[in-house]
């Protein structure tokens, strides 16, 4: 640690996975003579008022960033490679006789989530790749597109060329009239160069700037924490992983004893909550430190077998999603492999269902002498 030597019998990795930003390799980037940023480590030192700004994506960081830049700066111009889905946001604050219900009826409120959790539960249809289901989707956000939005060219720019479920639906209610304001330029190009003073797109089109902010997403499925982790043999976690992520029970990894990984493979949720799987995953550790315990346990380790089969299994529930079609460019496929190692293929409660408990069968072991 950066306070040197800590020693455990376990250890628990809880990083997250949009914990460490993606800065894209960008040609004249280093010449630039304005401000850079990352959205996911913002220089509030850095006033953006009347400035000429560029902001680099359009996922679920731009679409929060963009309407809120657009309000003081002098430009601004969006980077687009591919339009994302988007949906109303249905946010409105709970009224006082709803929160006071909630303070006297606490089952009330388990009941609200619940009846959400079940909601977003039937919207995995959609990466099931069911016709009927994406067909809903698509006509519902392309109409909510074309009511934001009138001018035929701007919306040609706004509708996705990819199924819906490929990347994350991002929901707003501002994104769109952002685009509206004669002020904000939407380049439908990615980033191809920077220069001292402004950018170039792909689209050979230059915009000056003294301000770029990248919303270009994390390192996902090449997690740096890795490369710190060292397990068997001397081999680290990165080098494992080095054909794409892969674990038991998404938890464990073979080769790596005593380690257990929150947020590990294929624990996260295009449609349903994080904090689901996470309490899963802590209900899995908990059940195998309590074995251990009882069965004076000092190692364990998954079996390659199991690991391999539970991965296999994963795979072939994930053919057939919207995830491997063709046309889907997705960071929740690894950028090697292709597989889907990031996301669950199934509806959310499957995974409590296959995780919750510590399979003793798939461990080796090691006992207290």
């Amino acid at each position: 640690t950066s306070n040197g030597l800590y020693q455990a019998e376990f250890l628990i990795t809880a990083t997250g996975h949009l914990a460490d930003e993606h800065l894209p390799q960008i040609p004249g980037l280093d010449e630039f003579q304005g401000q850079v940023m990352h959205s996911a480590r913002w220089n509030h030192e850095v006033n953006l008022d009347n400035q000429r700004v560029v902001v680099v994506g359009s996922g679920a960081s731009a679409i929060q960033l963009v309407p809120e830049i657009a309000k003081t700066a002098k430009s601004l111009t969006v980077l687009q490679r591919s339009a994302p889905y988007i949906l109303p946001r249905p946010d409105r604050p709970y009224s006082e006789s709803e929160k006071q219900l909630f303070r006297k009826d606490p089952d009330s409120m388990a009941a609200l989530r619940h009846s959400l959790f079940w909601g977003n539960e039937y919207n995995f249809a959609q990466r099931r790749n069911l016709k009927s289901q994406i067909e809903r989707v698509k006509k519902n956000c392309l109409q909510f597109l074309k009511h934001q939005i009138s001018d035929p060219e701007l919306q040609r720019k706004l509708t996705p060329n990819y199924e819906p479920g490929c990347k994350r639906l991002l929901l707003s209610n501002d994104y769109y009239p952002t685009f509206l304001k004669p002020h904000v330029t939407l380049e439908d190009s990615a980033l191809a160069e920077v220069t001292k003073d402004g950018v170039i797109s792909k689209a050979g089109h230059e915009f000056p700037a003294n301000v770029i902010v990248f919303a270009t997403g994390f390192e996902a499925a090449r997690p740096p924490y890795a490369a710190k982790v060292v397990g068997k043999h001397g081999l680290s976690l990165e080098q494992q992983w080095s054909s794409g992520m892969q674990g038991y029970q998404s938890t464990t990894v073979h080769n790596f004893p005593n380690l257990f990984i929150l947020n590990g493979p294929n624990t996260g949720s295009g449609h349903n909550s994080a904090l689901y799987f996470l309490e899963t995953q802590f209900d899995l550790i908990l059940d195998a430190l309590q074995f251990f315990e009882q069965n004076q346990i000092q190692v364990f380790e998954a079996d390659q077998h199991a690991e391999n089969s539970y991965m296999q299994e994963l795979q072939q529930l994930s053919q057939g999603s919207v995830w491997l079609s063709e046309s889907c460019k997705s960071w929740y496929l690894d950028p090697v492999s292709r597989k889907l190692t990031l996301v669950w293929p199934d509806y959310a409660h499957s995974f409590r269902d296959k995780n919750q408990h510590f399979i003793r069968s798939g461990y080796h072991y090691e006992y207290v002498e």
